[in-house]
């Protein structure tokens, strides 16, 4: 082979090397990159976010911030009941809070008044269809202490029912002066109850 023939055959050869070395940069790159993509997508799969969007790792850093003073819920203690008067008839005077109430309802009709009076207590009804009212007393033994309480309990057992002259209706108190208690008999007029006789008095005149 002449010179020039070798020359040009060496030429051929390093022209072929080259472009085969660019070839396999190109390859190479194109590799590289493609790893970098896949290793950047599988740390996103691989690390859990928060329904902000945030990653664990981010939210850790977040909360690690100082927080808030935590809020005072306790409230202040609610004011105590005032106690329920002892001079005053309690629930058992009342049909829906007790049966004591809710029996001499059932027999004498609604409680229109119900108080306190020297030794005991007394009560007025309004009667029911067909039936008028009673004047109803409660005396209080000397061994009761809790009696003049009208907080505790009074027994149904324990009154006696009156039935106030006339055919009138309901029974309603009008006033107490020592031991005679005024009433006004519906249909009927003014009465009187002397408490320490236990005899009543017609024919008043108010």
């Amino acid at each position: 082979m002449s010179a020039s023939g070798e020359r040009g055959f060496e030429t051929l050869a390093i022209s072929m090397n080259s472009r085969a070395v660019r070839a396999q940069g190109a390859v190479l790159s194109t590799i590289v990159v493609f790893m970098i993509v896949a290793a950047g997508c599988g740390n996103q799969q691989d690390a859990p976010s928060t329904s902000t969007g945030r990653s664990v790792d981010s939210v850790k850093q977040f909360a690690g911030a100082p927080s808030a003073p935590p809020i005072d819920t306790t409230s202040e203690p609610a004011p105590p009941l005032p106690s329920p008067d002892p001079s005053v008839c309690g629930p058992w005077s009342n049909a829906t809070y007790s049966t004591t109430g809710e029996e001499i309802v059932s027999r004498y009709g609604e409680i229109r008044n119900c108080g306190k009076v020297p030794g005991g207590w007394f009560l007025a009804t309004i009667g029911k269809a067909g039936q008028p009212g009673v004047l109803g007393l409660y005396y209080c033994r000397p061994s009761d202490s809790t009696c003049a309480d009208g907080t505790t309990d009074h027994p149904f057992e324990n009154w006696h029912w009156l039935r106030p002259p006339g055919n009138g209706g309901g029974v309603k108190f009008i006033s107490l002066q020592g031991s005679v208690l005024t009433l006004y008999v519906g249909n009927y007029g003014y009465v009187t109850y002397d408490l320490s006789s236990g005899t009543f008095k017609t024919g008043l005149q108010q």
